[in-house]
């Protein structure tokens, strides 16, 4: 999406040096697969694609599978702009078995190899062997990736020394046989104190957390849960051990969380810990669904200005919800466009 009212020219590169130019006039947003605006890449291709842009433009990526049923599936992956960070990051919840796999994707954002190691809190049996602790050395702006074959651990990334940190995300499947039921795509994530967190409880949703203390001191965690006025319906104080790790749904952490909740969560914790937020839903046909959600560092500067949602999705058995978070004493304005940037009408409810 073009923000600005000037026009885009926007240059995409593959991992592997192919190169194409993408013009959009001043707002005007465009959706497109990679195989589209690369329509030889056949369907072996693997690795990352980055963009260079005369002006600011937003960007949303998703990836796209087809199941055994032939349901499009939709997994977000990361973006990465800006600075690079030499800093250690967390997979709080590595999911498998009962029919889960996890597909761990290290992008490498700088113009020369990195290194590091992925470990995890136990040894686990992957693609790439078993083992507590896995090496890794990625190529510029090239791609690693590891995949679970039978555990439910956490996993740190580690850049060696002098190297910048790789992106990292997870993509949790789950399959019913060979079915693939969906895709969630979890961001490594940095510590945190203090921040706050959707948290739904109905018929068909639950909010689920996975927490972890990698630190050598016990975490007090205290976990509050608000209405969407932001008054308080319930507190809970749960104790993580020296790497230690609680992954629940957020009404077993809070049993006091009324059958219908929609609202907000608080985590306060007495020393850094990890998290990762997931949403879920048990669909008309029974099945279980999972997506991810965010969770807002509270002790790192709010955001300013305005923020884009690439992306609307609506017709054609799609919708679109969005969800505002107030982290301050503000107000927002939710506006619509259409692909040629002119104001849109849109029915909510």
């Amino acid at each position: 999406m073009n923000t600005q009212a000037a026009a885009a020219s926007i240059t995409a590169q593959l991992s592997d040096g192919r190169q194409t130019t993408i013009q959009l006039d001043g707002r005007a947003q465009k959706s497109q697969f990679v195989h589209e605006l690369f329509p030889g890449i056949g369907t072996s291709f693997v690795g990352s694609m980055s963009l260079t842009s005369n002006v600011p433009i937003a960007v949303l990526a998703l990836r796209g599978t087809f199941n055994q049923s032939n349901d499009f599936i939709m997994a977000t992956v990361p973006v990465f702009s800006g600075s690079t960070s030499t800093e250690p990051a967390v997979v709080p919840q590595i999911a498998d078995g009962s029919g889960y796999v996890t597909e761990l994707i290290l992008l490498n954002p700088a113009a020369t190899p990195i290194t590091g190691t992925v470990e995890f809190s136990a040894s686990v049996a992957t693609d790439r062997g078993t083992n507590t602790t896995f090496p890794y050395v990625i190529p510029p702006s090239g791609t690693w990736t590891l995949t679970t074959t039978g555990t439910r651990q956490f996993a740190s990334i580690t850049p060696a020394a002098g190297n910048v940190a790789p992106v990292a995300t997870a993509i949790f499947k789950q399959f019913t046989g060979s079915n693939l039921n969906f895709e969630a795509g979890v961001p490594a994530v940095r510590a945190f104190t203090r921040a706050v967190m959707f948290g739904t409880r109905d018929a068909t949703h639950r909010t689920a957390l996975a927490i972890v203390n990698p630190g050598t001191r016990t975490a007090s965690v205290q976990l509050t849960a608000l209405r969407s006025d932001g008054t308080t319906v319930a507190q809970k104080t749960i104790s993580l051990a020296s790497s230690g790790r609680s992954a629940a749904f957020l009404d077993e952490l809070i049993p006091e969380l009324p059958a219908s909740f929609d609202g907000t969560a608080l985590v306060e914790s007495t020393t850094p810990v990890y998290a990762i937020t997931l949403r879920t839903l048990v669909n008309t046909s029974g099945t279980f669904l999972v997506t991810t959600m965010p969770l807002v560092d509270l002790n790192q500067p709010s955001p300013s200005g305005t923020s884009y949602f690439p992306q609307l999705a609506d017709g054609v058995n799609y919708t679109t919800e969005f969800l505002l978070l107030n982290a301050t004493a503000a107000s927002a304005r939710l506006q619509f466009f259409n692909t040629a940037g002119q104001p849109l009408p849109v029915s909510v409810r």
